[in-house]
């Protein structure tokens, strides 16, 4: 399988100068894909949302306000024209993500993922 790498990730890895390697991945639990994050010293998301329409980013974010959850953010980017609308919840150490994963779940969120802040 072919992995693409940002050029900085290839340079922590040590494979900036051949361009390939061979690398083993492997899985990790949420808890521990968070703590990786969190040791970045950035804010952490968890990304409950993407859409192109502001208005249904919105709603989920209204729907998400109403269940005592963390205050969901709207983000957007822009890419070739196109604008992304990306509803997140702030994650910190006080957070308990299996707890919180089961929350979403009964509101019908199941596709997450964690993400933080690019500059």
């Amino acid at each position: 399988r072919i992995l693409d790498l940002s050029y900085s990730a290839a340079k922590q890895l040590g494979m900036d100068v051949s361009g390939t390697s061979e690398v083993a991945i492997q899985a990790i639990e949420p808890e521990q894909a968070l703590i990786q994050l969190q040791k970045q010293n950035q804010p952490v998301y968890l990304q409950v949302g993407s859409f192109n329409n502001r208005k249904l980013a919105q709603a989920l974010q209204q729907n998400i306000s109403k269940h005592q959850l963390p205050d969901a953010k709207i983000a957007s980017s822009s890419h070739k024209g196109a604008t992304l609308y990306k509803v997140q919840l702030p994650i910190d150490a006080s957070h308990n993500v299996s707890e919180l994963s089961h929350k979403l779940a009964k509101l019908g969120i199941t596709e997450t993922q964690f993400v933080t802040e690019t500059n």
